[in-house]
């Protein structure tokens, strides 16, 4: 047994982006109340340890020292372990508890920097849910003055950054856009989606802000073997005519 207080923070698949944000860092709003009760001036956190180094990155953001985690391979026993509730819920809820975790990343993590306005950021290196004519996708927000920006190949720190000074962000639906929780200066969200795999945490990522969203339908490849089987991870399209005019629409909306 390993004596102490410890606040759980693991999760099955802590080592992804999307899970890591939604389902472990949502729970971390319990780490300053429970300092600030009698005796847990030693509170230490417990994760698995196949956490990844945007995971530490963004703990240090929130303020957890490297030497108060501990980190698990195996079953364990602790003398006196505490579960928060999740202040964020995939297609459930989302929270101020939640949300004053976010704030407090970005405002640990974001500096001033000359960051593009406008940003789309791009899921052509995903293998699932592909976006078949995502290139002609990407042309045509470059056109429109925007920045294409692949999340999985720069430091989370630099994402964090990218999202808070973001004033449009635009792109497929996904983990790839769920830095949305560090947004500082957004005004308005265009997200794609499949119409086999329409859900709502980017919208929930917008909830507490004065942030509009427009959401554009595409449709999923019906001929793909995994359709009936697994609908929501099958590649699709979008049609490329609409979503020209519905982009024109959006920024006339946004003023830009």
């Amino acid at each position: 047994m390993i004596e102490g207080k410890f606040l759980y923070l693991d999760h099955s698949i802590l080592n992804h982006f999307g899970h890591f944000i939604a389902d472990s860092l949502s729970r971390i709003w319990a780490w300053d109340f429970l300092k600030g009760l009698p005796g847990f001036e030693s509170l230490k956190l417990v994760v698995g340890e196949n956490i990844q180094p945007f995971g530490e990155a963004l703990l240090a953001g929130f303020g957890v020292r490297g030497s108060d985690v501990v980190k698990i391979s195996e079953p364990t026993v602790f003398e006196d372990l505490y579960v928060s509730t999740p202040g964020f819920s995939v297609q459930n809820y989302t929270s101020p508890a939640a949300h004053s975790v976010w704030r407090r990343i970005r405002t640990s993590m974001a500096v001033p920097g000359a960051y593009p306005s406008r940003i789309y950021v791009s899921r052509a290196g995903a293998e699932l849910r592909r976006l078949l004519n995502e290139s002609a996708v990407e042309r045509l927000f470059e056109a429109h003055g925007f920045t294409i920006v692949h999340p999985e190949a720069i430091p989370v720190a630099e994402q964090v950054n990218l999202f808070s000074h973001a004033q449009l962000i635009a792109g497929p639906g996904g983990s790839n856009l769920y830095n949305l929780a560090f947004q500082g200066r957004l005004r308005s969200l265009f997200l794609l989606v499949s119409n086999v795999f329409v859900q709502n945490p980017e919208l929930m990522f917008c909830a507490f802000h004065d942030v509009t969203v427009w959401c554009f339908i595409g449709t999923a490849d019906a001929s793909h073997p995994d359709y009936a089987a697994h609908r929501p991870r099958v590649p699709w399209t979008v049609d490329e005519a609409r979503l020209a005019q519905a982009v024109r629409d959006w920024l006339a909306s946004v003023g830009s």
